[in-house]
């Protein structure tokens, strides 16, 4: 399975509008953030897109996506979602409807916030993508591929993480429980959201997700979802051995 970071930043984007500090200004391109997405090729090239950021046209375009087999959603916040009509495209390349999955909340939300894709009350030529829901339980099926569903808190929101063989993504997480972190023990990689240096109530911070890190104790951890606080060179060199930073256009093999 290949892994494609389309995106590693925050729901502003790096560099955030009107900001002129060190990192929205850095010419290193590593500190260029585009809304957190990623795109999943198995073996036998099905892809997996996890979310459908505001920046999807442009990751596509930039990264050449010219696939789509699925959607696996995290929660339903606008960062994570806005990006939804440009499936449409990947119904007309495909010829095919394209099966989401989140969590019966997430669909939900999904559902209530883009309801004219949903309802048959459109108007007609106005063109909507063609999806199909699935609501994930504990354990489910892409595919023919078997994922376990990680939940976790996202403040007061519910998050819906995976793992498929030694392979997790989970971000957008401030709350783990110990049943969810017994799931998360035994990977080969880990890709696990951290926002900032300093505390916020939603997200974990740079220093919290090591402390999740060394909990389960992957091969390999990378940490996304990052603010504008985060320089990549400086932050980089003071992590721990086998943590880094993800960033956009990075590609891993698991």
């Amino acid at each position: 399975m290949e892994i494609l970071f389309l995106g590693t930043g925050t729901s502003h984007g790096i560099p955030k509008i009107a900001c002129r500090c060190d990192v929205c200004t850095s010419k290193n391109p590593k500190n260029k953030r585009n809304r957190s997405s990623a795109y999943l090729c198995l073996e036998d090239g099905f892809s997996i897109l996890i979310d459908t950021s505001i920046d999807l046209r442009t990751q596509s375009l930039q990264y050449n996506i010219e696939r789509v087999d699925a959607v696996f959603y995290t929660h339903y916040h606008a960062d994570h979602i806005f990006g939804l009509d440009e499936l449409r495209r990947f119904n007309e390349l495909s010829g095919k409807t394209i099966p989401i999955y989140g969590s019966k909340e997430t669909i939900d939300g999904i559902k209530s916030i883009f309801s004219y894709v949903f309802e048959n009350n459109y108007i007609p030529g106005g063109g909507i993508p063609s999806l199909g829901t699935n609501v994930i339980n504990s354990r489910f099926d892409i595919n023919g591929v078997h994922f376990e569903r990680l939940e976790g808190k996202h403040g007061i929101f519910e998050v819906s993480g995976f793992r498929t063989g030694k392979f997790a993504y989970f971000t957008d997480v401030n709350y783990i429980s110990r049943r969810t972190l017994d799931k998360m023990k035994g990977l080969d990689v880990l890709v696990l959201g951290a926002l900032r240096d300093t505390p916020h109530p939603t997200h974990f911070t740079i220093d919290e997700a090591v402390e999740i890190i060394e909990k389960v104790k992957p091969e390999k951890s990378y940490l996304t979802h990052i603010s504008h606080e985060i320089d990549h060179e400086e932050i980089s060199s003071v992590l721990p051995k086998n943590v880094f930073l993800a960033y956009d256009g990075l590609k891993l093999t698991v």
